[in-house]
């Protein structure tokens, strides 16, 4: 994980630097020429998710990562000075969270409460989310030279609204080994989708007319899904979270 969050951090930087002369280069015209309203948007970070408490087990997880994508628009060309900071998008999320410690409260007919051991597996949640995003450009709202970097920056808040599930793979650990035949128990489960929800807050800086990157912190959370493990028992996996992370926006 910490591999994954290293390359996308450096290769934001190097994007960065890459992209800094062609402002510099740019005539006057040139950087105030209308871009699209369109962009394509990528992004990465680190996800904390909270534990699940249920009468199967206590499951804690692991600090993960999250990887986004998106495509949108922006209503910029609206003669509205408040409206044309919207922006909304269609968003894709996948945040993956492999397994710490269960702690085994029923199995079968015996309880185990207490027994704490390492997990296996990973529960991830996928999620799809149409975004509102308003942003706050500094160029319109102080008055900021130009050359400042503060000329260049963007505050935004937002929210997602839509659904989606989670997917179970390899879950279990020593002691449910004992309860199957094979004498290794995994768990590998996809539940159905629900709905979901996540604000977030955020800043933009543009590198050029085309070309910005983005930092943003988001909680998420949605309604229970249920997981059938051993002998039909339920578990509901926690699916609140909260992530930060980096990103890069393309503006055609």
């Amino acid at each position: 994980m910490k591999k994954i969050i290293f390359i996308v951090f450096i290769s934001l930087i190097l994007t960065t630097f890459s992209f800094q002369h062609l402002e510099a280069a740019d005539s006057e015209t040139q950087i105030e020429k209308m871009r699209s309203n369109w962009y394509v948007s990528v992004g990465g970070g680190i996800n904390y998710r909270k534990d699940s408490y249920d009468e199967p087990a206590h499951l804690s997880y692991k600090t993960g990562y999250i990887v986004t994508g998106a495509i949108g628009g922006r209503l910029e060309n609206l003669n509205n000075k408040f409206l044309q900071n919207f922006r909304v998008e269609i968003e894709y999320a996948r945040r993956f969270n492999k397994t710490d410690k269960i702690e085994l409260r029923t199995v079968r007919d015996g309880p185990l409460s207490g027994n704490s051991e390492d997990a296996r597996g990973k529960v991830d949640i996928e999620s799809y989310q149409a975004v509102i995003n308003y942003d706050f450009p500094l160029r319109k709202l102080t008055s900021v030279k130009k050359e400042s970097f503060l000329y260049h920056l963007s505050p935004y808040i937002g929210v997602g609204l839509g659904f989606n599930r989670v997917i179970v793979k390899d879950l279990g650990s020593a002691t449910l080994d004992m309860f199957v035949p094979s004498g290794h128990f995994d768990l590998d489960y996809k539940t159905d989708y629900v709905f979901c929800w996540s604000p977030r807050i955020g800043v933009t800086y543009e590198i050029t007319k085309h070309f910005e990157i983005f930092i943003d912190g988001r909680y998420h959370e949605s309604k229970k899904v249920t997981v059938v493990g051993l002998d039909g028992l339920l578990n509901h996996p926690n699916l609140e979270t909260w992530s930060g992370g980096v990103g890069i926006r393309y503006n055609f």
